[in-house]
């Protein structure tokens, strides 16, 4: 697969000797393919458009395009959410204060700390 991200969000290329244009986002939404990330699709052979989507399917793809679509799909329209962070176990109000106090690296309210509690 070739392509080339033009201007924004616009990309086109070329898969399996299939030309395609498709205008994606970094997040699904309702409007891409199948809430994915494609909002806009077309796929064309020697100028034939053969396949259209413009948030909902207005020529479907034809079976011999089918192979190149899920290749378009595959790199272009599922997104990762970013992992979330592992939780924290919860601190108790002494820990919490401790590492308060450590933070600011002062040497006597350290000190203080660690006399009185």
């Amino acid at each position: 697969m070739k392509y080339q991200t033009q201007y924004g969000n616009w990309t086109e290329g070329k898969v399996d000797g299939y030309d395609f244009c498709i205008k994606h986002f970094e997040e699904g939404s309702s409007y891409g393919i199948d809430g994915g990330c494609i909002s806009k699709l077309e796929i064309r052979k020697d100028g034939k458009i053969l396949a259209n989507y413009d948030r909902g399917w207005d020529i479907e793809v034809p079976e011999e395009a089918q192979t190149a679509y899920l290749k378009i799909l595959a790199q272009f329209n599922f997104f990762a959410p970013a992992p979330r962070p592992a939780p924290q176990p919860r601190m108790s109000p002494y820990e919490r204060t401790r590492a308060a106090v450590y933070a600011t690296g002062n040497k006597w309210a350290i000190e203080n700390f660690n006399a009185t509690h």
